[in-house]
C-alpha cells in the first residue's frame, strides 16, 4: 500500500481518483526592436581623453584618436561643449586638436542583422555641430567594404538633433558595423554624437534562448539564436513559442514573470550546462513548463500559478518550492492539467520526490497528478484546497 503524505487527507490506492465537490491566444506581427544601443554614459578615457578605451567593443581608427568623451565639463581645452541629449555623456570629435582636412572614425561592435525582416533596419542618433566646415559621414559595412551613406551631416546644429538612416540590403548581415567618420576644419565647434540606436522589425520566431546575463522577465534577455543573440520576442503572450532557459547557470527574474500563449512552453534546462533558476517574484505560466536535463526550478517561496502542464522530462531535474514553505501553487487551467509527467499529456510518472507546500485548484480545473511510488519516492503536500467544481486526480504507478 502506497501512502501520500498530506496534511489534510491521506490517499491509499494504486489508481485513485479523488473528486472533491467543492485560453489566452495572442497574435504577434513583426515588431520593431532595438538590436544595439550606446549612450556613451559609461565611457572612460585614456590620457588626452581619446576614445574608445572603455572595453565595450567599439574600435577607433588609431590609438591616437580625436574622438573624445563629451560631458558637461569643458574637458577638451576650453572649446564649446554640448549638453548630452541623454544624461550628460556623448562622443565628441575634437576638431580643434585635429588639423584641417583630417578625418578620424570610431566604429561600433558587430551587430547581427541577419534575422531581421527585409528592409526594416534603421540607425538613429543625435547629432550636434554648431558651425564651421567640419562634417560627419556615416559608413555601413557590407561584409567586405565600407560604404558612405547620405546625407553627409554638415554644421548648423547648435543642439543635439535626431538623425535617421535606413539599413537595407546588402547590409542585412550577421557582421554589420557602423563608422562615424568626422572631418575636421580645425575649428572651435566640435561634433557631438549621442544615443546611437540600431533597430529593426523582427519576424516572430518559434524558439527563443536566454542570454548569458539578464533577468528572464525582460524581453531583451531573449534572442532567436542559440547563444541568446539575434531578435528578441515582442512579448511573452504569443502562441506556439518555446522559451529555452540556456547560457546562464543561475538565472532569475527582477520581479514577477508571466508567460502565456496556446501551445507555448518554458524549458528550464541546458543540455550543455547545469541551470538553476531562482524566481525573483511570483510566476504566472498560462503555458507548459518543462524541467529538462539538469535544470532546477526554485520558487524561493514565491507563488506560482500554472495553467499548463508541469513536465519533468529528466530524472535529474529538480522542482524546489523554497525553504520556508510559505508559497502557494495554483492550478488554474480549467481543463486537464498534467503534473510531473514525462511528456505533455502523457501518463508515465516521473521517478523523483515532489513537494508542494500549499496547493490550490481553481476555475473548474481538472488536474491529473501522476506519481511514481516505486523506489520509495514521496509526494508531500502541506495544505490542499480544491475549490468548488474542480477535480484533482492522484494517479500512481
Amino acid at each position: 500500500m502506497k501512502k501520500y503524505n498530506l496534511k489534510n487527507i491521506l490517499v491509499f490506492r494504486n489508481q485513485l481518483v479523488l473528486t472533491l465537490i467543492a485560453l489566452v491566444v495572442a497574435g504577434q506581427g513583426a515588431a520593431q526592436v532595438t538590436l544595439f544601443y550606446e549612450s556613451f554614459e559609461n565611457w572612460s578615457t585614456a590620457t588626452g581623453y581619446e576614445l574608445p578605451n572603455n572595453g565595450n567593443a567599439w574600435t577607433a581608427e588609431s590609438t591616437v584618436n580625436f574622438w573624445m568623451e563629451g560631458d558637461n565639463i569643458n574637458s577638451n581645452g576650453g572649446q564649446p561643449n554640448y549638453s548630452g541629449h541623454c544624461c550628460g555623456g556623448w562622443a565628441e570629435f575634437d576638431t580643434y586638436w585635429t588639423s584641417s582636412g583630417q578625418d578620424w572614425y570610431i566604429e561600433t561592435p558587430t551587430i547581427d542583422l541577419s534575422n531581421i525582416s527585409t528592409g526594416t533596419g534603421q540607425l538613429t542618433f543625435y547629432y550636434a555641430n554648431s558651425n564651421g566646415s567640419d562634417n560627419l559621414t556615416i559608413q555601413f559595412y557590407n561584409g567586405t567594404s565600407w560604404v558612405n551613406q547620405t546625407p553627409v551631416l554638415p554644421s548648423g546644429y547648435s543642439t543635439f538633433t535626431l538623425q535617421t538612416y535606413s539599413i537595407t540590403s546588402p547590409f542585412e548581415i550577421s557582421n554589420f558595423k557602423i563608422r562615424f567618420l568626422g572631418y575636421s576644419d580645425y575649428g572651435f565647434s566640435n561634433i557631438g554624437v549621442d544615443e546611437v540606436t540600431v533597430s529593426a522589425a523582427c519576424p516572430p520566431f518559434a524558439t527563443y534562448y536566454s542570454k548569458s546575463s539578464g533577468n528572464l522577465d525582460v524581453l531583451s534577455t531573449w534572442g532567436s539564436n542559440a547563444d541568446g543573440t539575434g531578435c528578441s520576442p515582442a512579448n511573452f503572450t504569443t502562441a506556439g513559442v518555446t522559451y529555452n532557459v540556456h547560457n546562464n547557470t543561475a538565472p532569475t527574474t527582477s520581479g514577477s514573470w508571466a508567460v502565456s500563449g496556446a501551445g507555448s512552453k518554458v524549458v528550464f534546462g541546458d543540455p550543455d550546462a547545469t541551470v538553476s533558476f531562482t524566481a525573483g517574484g511570483a510566476l504566472n505560466f498560462d503555458c507548459d513548463i518543462e524541467l529538462a536535463n539538469d535544470g532546477t526550478l526554485n520558487l524561493d517561496d514565491n507563488n506560482m500559478s500554472l495553467e499548463g502542464d508541469l513536465i519533468r522530462s529528466s530524472a535529474s531535474a529538480v522542482f524546489n518550492p523554497g525553504p520556508s514553505g510559505t508559497n502557494t501553487i495554483t492550478f488554474d487551467g480549467g481543463t486537464d492539467q498534467y503534473v510531473n509527467v514525462t511528456t505533455a499529456g502523457g501518463s508515465t510518472p516521473a521517478d523523483a520526490d515532489l513537494t508542494f507546500y500549499d496547493v490550490v485548484v481553481n476555475n473548474n480545473s481538472t488536474v491529473r497528478l501522476y506519481y511514481k511510488f516505486s523506489n520509495s519516492k514521496k509526494l508531500n503536500i502541506n495544505d490542499l484546497n480544491v475549490n468548488s467544481g474542480s477535480t484533482l486526480h492522484f494517479i500512481s504507478d
